[in-house]
């Protein structure tokens, strides 16, 4: 899954595509240090070591499915508002992303136990 397609999402997200379908080059030029803020953050949710930036849209990210399409574009969409001052749509993403978060490291367990009583 390209970093491209994780922009668009989140520029669909703040619906910040013209008409024809572009959008002010100043968020494609500096889209890669959103991108990779979020990355970051929920690549070590998920493993231990080997992230490495993205340098170019075209670069694939290494994240699960669910991960990409449903968390990483709110966090991107965060960080793209907090970047032309949109504090209103930068809180309500915040929000948004960070529960959805949330549940990207938390793992369900289940384990049988068994309480051991005291011997009358």
């Amino acid at each position: 899954m390209m970093a491209q397609t994780l922009f668009e999402k989140a520029l669909a997200l703040l619906n910040l595509r013209e008409a024809d379908g572009t959008c002010d080059q100043t968020l494609t030029k500096n889209a890669l240090p959103c991108i990779n803020a979020v990355y970051c953050d929920l690549y070590y949710l998920l493993y231990d070591s080997g992230y490495r930036d993205v340098s170019s849209l075209r670069d694939t990210l290494n994240l699960p499915e669910r991960v990409f399409f449903d968390v990483a574009p709110y966090g991107v969409a965060m960080h793209l508002a907090k970047m032309i001052g949109d504090g209103l749509n930068q809180q309500i993403f915040s929000t948004i992303y960070n529960s959805k978060r949330a549940a990207v490291g938390a793992k369900d367990n289940i384990c049988d136990t068994f309480i051991k009583g005291e011997s009358i």
